[in-house]
């Protein structure tokens, strides 16, 4: 199989999470949001850089996040207890990885105004 038929795949798969879980959208549209606000406001290239960087790292997450989900609803389809909390933790992994992205970027902002 040649690159551009990899490449090819792997869009697909973006274009899959992209489509069936809204979190990514609304998470990619805040990165973007954001590193345009730092730009217009703070104009420091390490903040944007940083935030850019976290920012794919958080999105990198969810899609690890997706891919833990659709396993889990793939091997047990009805409701099951072990799958669930298998989803919490996969669900919790993206919640830490949002809390100390904000708050890192918080505590950088403050730094570089003050």
């Amino acid at each position: 199989m040649n690159w551009i038929k990899k490449l090819n795949i792997g869009f697909q798969g973006v274009k899959y999470a992209f489509v069936t879980e809204k979190s990514l959208i609304v998470q990619t549209t805040f990165v973007i949001a954001l590193v345009i606000i730092l730009e217009m406001y703070i104009e420091s290239w390490e903040i944007i850089k940083q935030t850019i960087i976290f920012g794919v790292i958080i999105l990198l997450l969810e899609f690890i996040n997706t891919l833990v989900e659709e396993i889990c609803d793939f091997m047990e389809p009805k409701r099951n207890k072990k799958i669930k909390q298998i989803k919490d933790l996969s669900s919790g992994m993206v919640g830490l990885g949002i809390i100390f992205f904000s708050l890192i970027t918080i505590f950088d902002i403050l730094i570089f105004l003050y």
